[in-house]
């Protein structure tokens, strides 16, 4: 079977998690900060620390924006229950949005007919490595007086008119979960982009404790409320060289996402069945997801089933968190288009550990299916 999705370990990254395992300092340790120093000197940021999850770098930034009882957030419905799970562990609440058809990053027209008074932040999802419409977002922003919180998972790297993902809004968030082009097993970032909650992150970082100011006694102070969120030293050091290899991985993955394309482009009326999530028009990419659009149901169950058969294992995605048993009880549009897409939704491996003779196996299957699909109709 070709696996959906695998992480790529280098003899660096190995040899990086034995030099902690010999140190015996598993936390608060060179990696910890140098891979955080690493990734924020890459995106050029003025201020990122690693978490152990991008999910805790979510709840992170709901509470720098002091999310609280009956304040809304707006998201899209098409995300991971991480990004709502944020605001409402706090009090808050999600309100669903629409998607873009052609992208799946949130619709901001659709954003802005869900803005009330209650309104405190618009949460953005990169999908895929697409970004956001940011100008519109950062316009909304200022009309209505709200914070933006770039939920950058998938999209590190990613670039908006040449500014990278997660540095544009007021808070940005990363994760390095093992389905994710740079690989922390669980793993995240964030970068606070407005200077003045950056103290305060890092209060709540290290469970509300004023480590930086310690007294002549050599003691720290409980300031803030907050958690264990700072990541493991191993997982630091299982980015370092990742990160140190940014342009090869990235470089990888954009020839993966070319290779789908160029097949799905000599394919007789493809688009008479499928539609390819291509690089939207402000995105400079980070190739994360390889997605076909399929135009009926039907033709996605039998390329997913197909596929399978054929031992190549390709997935759907999200839920819409609208339609979940827990989602349905806050606020939300119509969301048509999510409706619509869903369940049509089909990815594709695009891992680094895919080798030549395994992508000529992927092409044979998908340039086959495509066949008997035209036959059939």
């Amino acid at each position: 079977m070709i696996s959906f999705n695998e992480p790529r370990i280098s003899g660096f990254d190995k040899k990086n998690i034995n030099k902690v395992l010999s140190s015996k300092k598993l936390i608060d340790g060179l990696y910890q900060r140098n891979t955080a120093d690493l990734l924020k000197k890459i995106i050029s940021s003025s201020y990122v620390e690693l978490t152990q999850s991008g999910s805790n770098a979510l709840e992170i930034a709901s509470l720098l924006l002091n999310i609280d009882i009956d304040d809304e957030v707006i998201m899209p419905s098409f995300t991971f229950s991480a990004t709502a799970n944020s605001v409402a562990l706090f009090g808050g609440k999600p309100v669903f949005a629409d998607i873009n058809e052609s992208d799946l990053c949130l619709n901001l027209d659709d954003a802005e007919k869900l803005i009330t008074s209650k309104t405190k932040a618009i949460y953005l999802v990169h999908y895929g490595g697409n970004c956001c419409d940011m100008d519109k977002a950062k316009y909304l922003k200022k009309k209505y007086n709200l914070f933006l919180v770039e939920d950058s998972a998938h999209s590190l790297f990613s670039k908006y008119k040449n500014q990278f993902s997660g540095t544009i809004g007021d808070i940005g968030i990363f994760s390095f979960h093992q389905t994710k082009n740079f690989c922390a097993g669980h793993g995240g970032a964030i970068s606070v982009n407005l200077r003045r909650l950056q103290n305060r992150a890092s209060i709540l970082l290290d469970k509300g404790n004023m480590r930086k100011e310690k007294s002549s006694f050599g003691f720290y102070k409980w300031a803030d409320i907050g958690s264990e969120y700072r990541s493991t030293e191993i997982g630091a050091a299982l980015l370092y060289d990742q990160f140190k290899r940014a342009k090869s991985i990235q470089k990888k993955k954009k020839r993966i996402f070319k290779f789908y394309k160029s097949v799905f482009a000599k394919i007789v009326n493809f688009k008479q069945y499928c539609n390819f999530i291509d690089v939207n028009e402000y995105s400079d990419h980070s190739y994360h997801i390889v997605g076909l659009i399929f135009k009926k149901v039907s033709y996605a169950e039998k390329f997913l089933e197909f596929m399978i058969q054929n031992k190549i294992q390709v997935t759907r995605h999200y839920f819409p968190l609208h339609l979940s048993p827990y989602g349905k009880s806050f606020r939300s549009s119509s969301c048509k288009i999510t409706n619509k897409v869903y369940k049509r939704l089909i990815r594709l491996p695009t891992h680094l550990n895919l080798n030549n003779e395994q992508i000529k196996k992927i092409e044979k299957n998908i340039k086959k299916f495509f066949k008997i699909i035209l036959n059939e109709n």
